[in-house]
């Protein structure tokens, strides 16, 4: 059981969102989150669907009330149909004592299911009970449990296949999917990739005290290269380890993962060799060092500690254009 807010009014803040796909799931949040219906967020782990939950719940009128949430597969099915609609005490329960369920738990508020696709036959029954009647039955209890509540489900599983092969109920199904919300993956919405690892660079840089400037052009690279399986969730643990790692300001490659680095992880081709390596970080410092300098040579060869002669020889053979970053100069 896990209170994701508790009875007061609480702010939650839109998640990062530039790309079309991302900003029509913040609208569709907004335009189901006015009524009482069941919602359904559909899409692959780690694309925030339980932040998506939570802020459904606070753009609706149940949002003085507690949104509570359970993940339908982390415990035995006798412990979660407890957990779900409570335990009545007396003699057809071996229970001493009455238990509340999370949906009485919950009135007036928001129940949010994760991984709904996990629920055993008979919760899933119940749970369709209190869409249909907006009633709950405790265990070993005779008398039904008048609930108002608001449930709001996740999956990344497919319930189509699910019920064809009779795991998943339809009328369920039916009843949840009245306002389906799809959260596509990352890899699926490449322009919210270094929006979201600035917010994330941002949060843990505040957390660790930190001045973290920015993402270096050959790290953002990674970043955009990188395919995501973990979606967003994979994208801050990155980010919290880049914050952790870096101690000048500015993010280089050498602070993200080793997975972001591999050729299997970008499907860019044979992995690099030490000499391609080095080249690399040459280019990386080269580059940094006249965004800094705005493009002069000789001021860009002062921070680097090097000669112009070298640098101007290294600039060349790279094919990197001074010009570029005089923008602005003063």
């Amino acid at each position: 059981l896990n209170i994701l807010c508790p009875m007061v009014l609480t702010i939650v803040q839109p998640p990062v969102a530039v790309s079309k796909s991302m900003r029509l799931v913040l609208r569709q949040v907004a335009q189901a989150a006015s009524s009482s219906t069941p919602v359904l967020f559909r899409g692959e782990e780690g694309t925030g669907k339980e932040f998506l939950a939570e802020l459904l719940h606070a753009q609706s009128p149940r949002r003085l009330r507690p949104i509570l949430r359970l993940s339908c597969g982390t415990d035995p099915e006798e412990v979660v149909e407890e957990t779900l609609f409570g335990v009545q005490k007396g003699e057809v329960s071996e229970s001493t004592r009455s238990k509340r369920g999370i949906f009485e738990l919950a009135q007036g508020g928001t129940v949010f299911l994760d991984d709904i696709e996990e629920l055993s036959p008979v919760a899933q029954k119940a749970v369709l009970r209190v869409i249909h009647e907006g009633t709950v039955q405790r265990k070993g209890g005779v008398e039904p449990v008048q609930v108002d509540v608001r449930i709001v489900a996740a999956t990344s599983a497919s319930l189509g296949e699910r019920m064809a092969k009779g795991e998943f109920l339809e009328d369920l199904y039916y009843g949840l999917s009245v306002l389906p919300i799809y959260v596509p993956a990352l890899r699926d919405r490449a322009g919210d990739i270094l929006p979201l690892a600035e917010h994330f660079l941002g949060e843990y840089s505040k957390k660790l005290g930190k001045p973290l400037r920015r993402i270096s052009t050959p790290a953002i690279d990674l970043l955009n290269q990188y395919h995501w399986p973990g979606n967003a969730r994979e994208l801050a643990s990155c980010m919290e380890r880049a914050a952790m790692l870096c101690d000048e300001g500015v993010v280089r490659t050498y602070h993200l993962p080793p997975t972001l680095q591999t050729a299997e992880s970008s499907n860019t081709g044979p992995s690099l060799s030490f000499g391609e390596a080095v080249a690399k970080f040459e280019q990386e410092l080269l580059i940094e060092a006249l965004k800094k300098a705005r493009g002069n040579m000789f001021q860009a060869a002062r921070d680097l500690r090097e000669s112009y002669r070298v640098v101007n020889y290294k600039v060349k053979k790279y094919g990197i254009d001074p010009k570029r970053f005089t923008m602005g100069r003063r």
